[in-house]
């Protein structure tokens, strides 16, 4: 009920106890030390008496006691609040302690197992790639990697304006892709501070765990917009084996030289870009 507040709460409630018993106790101690001194004197006095109607070194004359002392074995502190003696309330807190003990441990078992049942899901892609086979000598795009054949021809592998997205799951369970978003900024520009995300796109898919690496999702086109170097950032949104809703991003600056080298490449961005985050489910909302 209390949730987190449950330690807080129990904290103060032992708090407010000790402190109401700490002042029954000196009112307790205040009354008894009164009382004492009553019995104290009324006994000094009646020894007095005694001793006085005695003869001296007669057999009914006795030594002056020590009323204070006897009542240290007569009079007992007995204290309590809200009818809780204090051993009842050490044992009543330990009790307690211990209760919230095993809801810490229970409520950590759970949460380290939904970690570990969790996807994992990450994402990314490279420059879009068409390979052909073309006679020797005929013009191809300047950053197209050729590589000579026995036939006598050229097999070209030449980039397009493209960009394959890209999925992966590392987690021990699988995971289920509904939409993504994307979008493309200038690599030599500061990055800005939000991503410049289009519009959410339906893509349903399940992402399997541990096989589904690299798993082709869409091919995406470069905006008309065009920079000399361009980045792309993208967001998928998933759910999890407990129905859980997340959302992963990423960001990469695309490769722009030789069709050969066609790895994106890793560009540094705010968190927004790339965390992982709950999601608000999408039918509550």
């Amino acid at each position: 009920m209390f949730g987190p507040y449950r330690r807080q709460i129990v904290y103060l409630v032992a708090l407010a106890w000790a402190i109401c018993f700490a002042f029954q106790v000196g009112e307790g101690t205040e009354r008894q030390n009164e009382r004492i001194q009553i019995e104290t004197a009324s006994k000094t006095r009646n020894a007095v008496k005694e001793q006085n109607s005695a003869p001296n070194g007669g057999p009914h004359a006795q030594p002056l006691s020590n009323p204070r002392a006897d009542n240290r074995t007569e009079q007992t502190l007995d204290i309590s609040v809200l009818g809780v003696r204090p051993g009842e309330a050490i044992l009543a807190f330990i009790s307690v302690l211990l209760w919230l003990a095993t809801v810490d441990l229970v409520e950590t078992s759970k949460d380290t197992a939904q970690r570990q049942l969790r996807a994992y899901v990450s994402g990314g892609g490279w420059r879009a790639r068409n390979e052909r086979e073309t006679p020797i000598g005929v013009p191809v795009h300047p950053n197209a990697h050729v590589i000579p054949t026995e036939s006598g021809r050229w097999t070209v592998i030449e980039p397009i304006d493209f960009f394959d997205i890209h999925i992966n799951n590392h987690g021990q369970t699988p995971a289920r892709l509904h939409h993504i978003r994307f979008g493309f900024f200038d690599a030599a520009a500061p990055v800005p501070d939000e991503p410049p995300y289009g519009d959410r796109i339906v893509q349903v898919d399940a992402i399997g765990s541990p096989r589904n690496q690299s798993k082709f999702v869409r091919r995406v086109e470069y905006p008309a917009t065009r920079w000399a170097r361009m980045a792309i950032c993208g967001r998928f949104y998933w759910t999890d084996v407990l129905d859980r809703e997340w959302s992963s991003g990423f960001v990469y600056e695309i490769a722009s030289g030789n069709a050969a080298q066609n790895d994106s490449i890793s560009i540094e961005a705010p968190r927004v870009y790339w965390e992982d985050r709950r999601e608000p489910d999408p039918q509550q909302a």
